[in-house]
Parts: C-alpha cells; structure tokens; sequence
C-alpha cells in the first residue's frame, strides 16, 4: 500500500521500473500490484529535442504554476546526479525563479524552487516537480 503518491503517478511509475528490487541486504521486493490510497493529476510527460528545448519547456512550465498560484517552495525540480545540476539551475533562472539546492539537510527555503538530485528528493513532498535530463545516458 503506498500513502505518499497518487494512482497516477504511480501507475506511470511502474512502466518505468523493474518488477521486483533487491536492497543491499538481498532482500527482494515485489515492485508491482502496488495500491495508492489517493488520486491526483496525471503526470505530465514531455520530450525535448535539446539541451535548449528542454530548459524553455520546463521553465515555461515552471512559469505556468507560478501564474496559477503555486508558490515557489512548492516546486521542485530534480537530475539525476550533480552533473545534470545546470540544467535545473538554468532551468528555474530562466522562469525568473531564485532556487535552493538541496543538500543533505534537504530543507526547503520560502520564496525558492527546491532543485537537487533525484536522491534528494526521496520523502519530500511538492505541488509540482519537474525531473530533468532524463535520457538513455543519464537513468539506468
């Protein structure tokens, strides 16, 4: 049972998975079957043919919740790793947005988007995420 995202999240998460985990003590986990207690909006998949096209739509994006009322420490956008972290730096500039990036202590800061790697970003809670730079040579 799964408290923390919605069906719809989640059902576009599980195309994306394997059908089962091992964590570091080998124990297997079923990843499949999963329920979500909850609805929300279906995630938003877009695709970009470039480095450029992917900042202009996320920000544009960004720039979106924003007109609609969604505050800033409401957004988050995540990489992979430290070495995408320009293109979410880039990405919020360009929406006109001040950020915070995540570290360790993964506190958010009132008036900033929250940008940091996906590991960050494990058990925090957003309106909205954009999660950036995710092609073939960047997720497993």
């Amino acid at each position: 049972m799964n408290y923390r995202t919605s069906h719809q999240i989640r059902t576009v998460a599980d195309k994306l998975l394997w059908p089962e985990a091992e964590d570091v003590d080998g124990n297997v986990e079923e990843l499949r079957g999963t329920s979500s207690v909850f609805d929300g909006p279906p995630p938003e998949i877009a695709t970009a043919i470039s480095h450029d096209a992917e900042i202009d739509r996320a920000s544009s994006w960004i720039g979106d919740l924003i007109e609609n009322g969604i505050q800033p420490q409401k957004i988050g956008g995540f990489v992979r790793s430290d070495k995408e972290m320009d293109r979410a730096e880039e990405c919020v500039s360009e929406a006109g947005l001040a950020y915070t990036v995540l570290d360790d202590l993964v506190e958010t800061t009132p008036g900033r988007v929250s940008i940091g790697t996906m590991h960050l970003a494990k058990g925090l809670e957003f309106r909205a995420v954009a999660v950036m730079a995710c092609h073939d040579e960047t997720l497993p």
